[in-house]
């Protein structure tokens, strides 16, 4: 009882905070608590952005290793095609020429086969030359 009334006068000594107080009180913790959500709305609207830049980004570098790669195949392919069309012209050529000494021969026409022989080395030649001396192209990508 005494240490009831001890007790009862020291919360009535402690400063009373008044209504008006109060609502102060809990408008700022609310104002605070209001501020803090807008800054997490804005923090997710950054990674929400973030994220969708990210996506188009790797969207993006896919779609040109595609076409990178398919573009390669199809200078592969051209190459090829035209190493082949080379390859078929060169044989003809060379049956060719090799027809004409011996139809020449067969004729007796010796000095005949000579000439085309001599002709189509001169030919060559030049031909080899003219392609030695054109500068290679690079295959450094």
């Amino acid at each position: 009882t005494m240490s009831n009334a001890n007790d009862e006068i020291k919360k009535t000594d402690s400063p009373a905070i008044s209504p008006i107080e109060k609502k102060v009180e809990i408008l700022t913790e609310k104002a605070g608590l209001h501020d803090i959500d807008l800054r997490l709305q804005n923090v997710e609207k950054l990674h929400d952005t973030v994220k969708h830049i990210t996506d188009s980004a790797l969207i993006s570098w896919g779609t040109y290793l595609t076409q990178k790669t398919e573009s390669e195949k199809k200078s592969r392919d051209l190459e090829d095609a035209q190493h082949k069309r080379s390859s078929y012209v060169l044989v003809y050529v060379i049956t060719l020429i090799v027809g004409f000494c011996i139809i020449a021969m067969l004729k007796g026409q010796i000095e005949l086969a000579k000439m085309i022989l001599t002709s189509s080395l001169a030919v060559a030649a030049g031909a080899g030359m003219s392609s030695f001396l054109r500068s290679p192209k690079s295959k450094d990508k």
